[in-house]
């Protein structure tokens, strides 16, 4: 699995240039490539990338837990158990769902986050729709898993607030992951 840099770095920028707002929005997008999807285990790995990615730019070592050790290390240092990293399945459907009834959240966690994770976030409907048909353009075919926030501390503040959220979508067409993280840090 490799992080395909330029695109994860330029991201904010494509879709500014789409006239869609990324000041304040509480989602992050990495993008990895990767061929051989062995599902449940590709997925896993991709969403250790994430905290592997926090850890790097923030110059921290990567600690992993095993069943027999006792971790002990700084504060700062962002830590994984895969040992307790859970995942489901979601349909395209449940992912991009709008829907909501009056005065409460959206049905779709992803959603949610794009919307009201942020109070200072200005997206709307609209921007939510374009950005999802740059990103995903043939949603059907897309494999997406939605993951506990329990495994790792990276998610901690997001869990105390308003939400932690992580999302793992491989598009086999194109050979990519493109892992969604939402959490107040």
């Amino acid at each position: 699995m490799k992080l395909l840099e330029e695109e994860t770095y330029r991201f904010p920028l494509t879709m500014m240039e789409n006239n869609i707002p990324m000041k304040n929005i509480p989602l992050l997008y990495l993008f990895f490539h990767e061929k051989d999807d062995e599902d449940d285990s590709s997925h896993q790995q991709a969403a250790i990338q994430l905290v592997k990615f926090a850890n790097q730019k923030k110059k921290y070592p990567m600690n992993t837990w095993t069943k027999h050790e006792q971790l002990h290390n700084r504060i700062q240092e962002y830590t994984i158990n895969p040992t307790l990293m859970t995942a489901r399945r979601l349909s395209y459907e449940v992912f991009f769902s709008i829907s909501r009834e009056p005065k409460k959240p959206f049905l779709s966690n992803y959603a949610y986050a794009f919307f009201q994770m942020s109070s200072d976030y200005l997206g709307k409907l609209d921007h939510f729709i374009r950005m999802n048909d740059i990103l995903f353009p043939e949603k059907k075919q897309l494999i997406i898993y939605e993951w506990n926030n329990t495994w790792s501390d990276y998610f901690h503040d997001g869990r105390q607030q308003r939400g932690a959220f992580l999302w793992t979508i491989y598009d086999p067409k194109r050979n990519k992951f493109i892992v969604i993280n939402a959490s107040i840090l």
